[in-house]
């Protein structure tokens, strides 16, 4: 994914569903240019990831 489309998603109030490793998450807010802090949907547990890894479905 590229940064432009995580701002669009954090400024959009549509549901958008993005994936990280085949797991459903929130994009919770940008970190800095490359990284996003992001929630698991499945068990609720946080971690910040490359941007680049988040896919859009």
């Amino acid at each position: 994914m590229e940064i432009k489309r995580v701002y669009e998603i954090l400024n959009n109030k549509e549901k958008v569903e993005v994936e990280y490793k085949s797991r459903p998450v929130w994009i919770q807010n940008l970190e800095n240019s490359n990284e996003a802090k992001i929630g698991f949907i499945d068990d609720f547990k946080e971690s910040t990831v490359q941007i680049q890894d988040l896919i859009e479905k």
